[in-house]
């Protein structure tokens, strides 16, 4: 059982793997409006005409003297993610575990969550939305740095979700309920095994050990049965000669 799921999580990993990975691709090949609007521009000039401009260099972002363009689909081009608050102020928070990549799919699988489990600056983010006024605001706190997991806080979320977000997994096999569920008529199932030489060794001393006992209890009783039929057979086989003599003797008299 365990070999079952086992090789169903490793081809719903490999499945999963797969699909990202054409899908990121699509969007990369076909050149989307990128989120941070540095591959293309579309302006509309007077209402009968719309301009798009591609630029082949851009500017560079927080990285100072670093220039890139997501026309060249350079995998290094990013900015880092910022936050002005308090609101209308220049104060600018700047978060380097979250990148402004080219496309959306890229900024969010290469963000990590640190920010989350950093008081500090879970409150700029929250409270940044609060002073918004983003509607539907749940209350949410930081996350626990102080639980075990298996996970990093610097992992990316490309590295959580090739995990496929499990922390672990249990199973918990009941065929109680498998039958149940299923009500089959019957059923047949078939016991694998690898082959053991010393498995096999011990199986033919027990069963030699095993014979050797039997013999021994059983070859007494039969050897005394083989010499009482056998002294019976000879008993009637002398009696039968006698009587043959007997009767020849008798014969010959009479002659």
């Amino acid at each position: 059982m365990k070999d079952l799921v086992d090789k169903f999580t490793d081809s719903t990993r490999s499945e999963f793997q797969r699909t990202l990975s054409i899908t990121r691709t699509l969007i990369t090949a076909n050149a989307f409006i990128s989120t941070i609007r540095i591959s293309k521009q579309v302006k509309s000039t007077d209402g009968s005409r719309i301009d798009i401009m591609v630029p082949i260099l851009q500017r560079g972002d927080l990285r100072v003297g670093y220039f890139c363009s997501c026309l060249l689909q350079s995998v290094d081009c990013y900015e880092y993610a910022n936050i002005n608050y308090p609101a209308d102020t220049f104060e600018s928070t700047a978060f380097t575990a979250i990148e402004n990549k080219c496309f959306m799919t890229e900024t969010v699988l290469k963000a990590s969550l640190e920010c989350w489990f950093d008081d500090s600056c879970f409150d700029v983010v929250y409270n940044y939305y609060v002073t918004r006024a983003v509607d539907n605001l749940i209350s949410i706190n930081p996350l626990d740095i102080h639980i075990s997991s298996k996970f990093m806080i610097t992992d990316t979320m490309e590295v959580l979700m090739n995990a496929l977000l499990l922390e672990n997994q249990t199973v918990n096999v009941s065929y109680n309920q498998y039958y149940n569920k299923c009500s089959p008529l019957f059923c047949t199932y078939d016991i694998q095994q690898r082959f053991d030489l010393i498995f096999l060794i011990t199986s033919i001393a027990a069963m030699y050990a095993v014979l050797s006992k039997f013999l021994r209890l059983i070859l007494p009783m039969l050897v005394h049965l083989i010499f009482i039929a056998w002294k019976r057979f000879r008993s009637q086989d002398l009696s039968t000669h006698q009587s043959t003599s007997i009767i020849q003797n008798t014969h010959c008299n009479s002659t």
